[in-house]
């Protein structure tokens, strides 16, 4: 493709657009143009690009086995759930796109982002965008500018930030992805450019906590805990304390957020109405229904609570939801990808001398951890400029990998 950054600029700035797009379409009614159409069209007109840029180029990256057949397995669990189950075709359509729709940017960054150039280039504009949004973000709390796309439940004392996105803890899962990438820079950077990649990580950070998300909390923690583990074991005691330090000196919201989970009340209303009774839903479907679940869509989340199905409602579990709606042998295949894809990424950072690639590769391992983690309290991957993205880190791990691809073994 003579130019990729015709497609690589938007997709950086997907947020951005998605939201501009969906504003300005909700402000004058534009109702031709309802978000789900423009989705297509830009996915459409990225693959067009590609494909044709690609015709006379390199073609595909070679996945590696286990990777292409615990997807085609997860493809077929998701085919066998909408057959059996006899889910009505337009829930099915809409049940495949949000699920395999983000999926397909993966290919656009495998083909596009071989030449280093290009990867360091589009990793620094998704920087600079999660930046911009974060200072929004801030900006709403220091504020206290109440967003109209969210709404605080009455007994919610927190005032939880969103952004451009459409709840907190969407922003939350944007942000570590991010903060992934702009830690990794970070720890393999140098002088200036490491202290601007610190420094937009603390913007980061900073928008993170405010987001009130504790599955986002619990997931960079883990992933800052993990880049210590792998690189450089001297810095996690001062990571540790500086995290708790800032955590407790943001604000009493922040403690009292975590103390609710120690307290017998939280539990006695979630019991009720809440992740736990949401939790023990599932299960109990899963039960019934092992094999190839009750149907994609039909389980709960967006799409169920959208075409007003009874007994419609939230999971809060991206894998309980998983298992809910294509059966056991679905949501294994999804597991087994995402380990294996962990494994892929923190391979690739252990066999290269190149520090802007292990960089990479530590980004996108921090990008599959932290949101493998978050999925296990929210659905973020329903949420398609979250989904978009980390696709495309999974793309750039192909991309990485494809045996074509010439390093030339330059630091940070």
């Amino acid at each position: 493709m003579k130019n990729p950054r015709i497609v690589l600029w938007p997709l950086a700035f997907f947020p951005w657009i998605d939201y501009l797009v969906r504003t300005v379409c909700d402000f004058h009614g534009f109702h031709f143009l309802p978000g789900p159409v423009w989705d297509e069209l830009f996915l459409v007109f990225c693959m067009v690009l590609v494909l044709f840029g690609s015709r006379t180029g390199p073609g595909m990256p070679d996945l590696s086995g286990p990777v292409r057949w615990c997807f085609l397995t997860f493809v077929l669990a998701c085919a066998l759930s909408l057959s059996v189950n006899g889910v009505p075709f337009r829930m099915g359509v809409e049940a495949l796109r949000v699920t395999f729709q983000p999926m397909l940017y993966a290919l656009i960054t495998m083909v596009l982002l071989r030449d280093e150039g290009l990867r360091d280039e589009f990793i620094k504009l998704i920087i600079l965008s999660g930046v911009l949004i974060a200072l929004v973000g801030l900006g709403q709390y220091a504020l206290g500018i109440e967003s109209r796309r969210w709404v605080n439940k009455p007994n919610m004392e927190q005032f939880r930030i969103v952004s451009i996105f459409a709840n907190p803890n969407a922003l939350a899962g944007y942000l570590n992805m991010v903060l992934a990438f702009s830690l990794a820079r970070a720890w393999y950077g140098h002088g200036g450019r490491g202290m601007i990649f610190s420094a937009a990580s603390l913007v980061l950070a900073a928008c993170l906590v405010v987001t009130f998300s504790r599955g986002a909390w619990l997931a960079c923690f883990i992933m800052i805990l993990f880049y210590g583990i792998t690189t450089r074991r001297g810095r996690i005691p001062v990571i540790v304390s500086s995290a708790v330090i800032v955590l407790l000196a943001v604000s009493a919201d922040v403690a009292t957020r975590v103390a609710e989970l120690f307290g017998s009340a939280y539990y006695e209303q979630s019991a009720i109405y809440g992740r736990l009774a949401f939790w023990s839903k599932a299960l109990a479907t899963i039960q019934a229904h092992p094999l190839f679940g009750v149907g994609m869509g039909m389980a709960g989340g967006s799409l169920s609570i959208k075409h007003h199905l009874p007994g419609a409602g939230w999971i809060d579990n991206h894998y309980l939801k998983i298992g809910a709606e294509v059966g056991i042998c679905g949501l294994i295949s999804f597991v087994v990808l995402l380990f294996t894809l962990f494994v892929l990424s923190l391979r690739g950072g252990r066999g290269t001398g190149n520090h802007k690639e292990r960089a990479v590769y530590l980004g996108i391992s921090g990008v599959i951890l932290t949101s493998a983690i978050q999925n296990l309290t929210a659905s973020i991957w329903e949420a398609l400029y979250v989904g978009v993205h980390f696709y495309a880190f999974v793309g750039m791990l192909f991309a990485l990998r494809d045996p074509a691809v010439e390093h030339d073994g330059s630091a940070a």
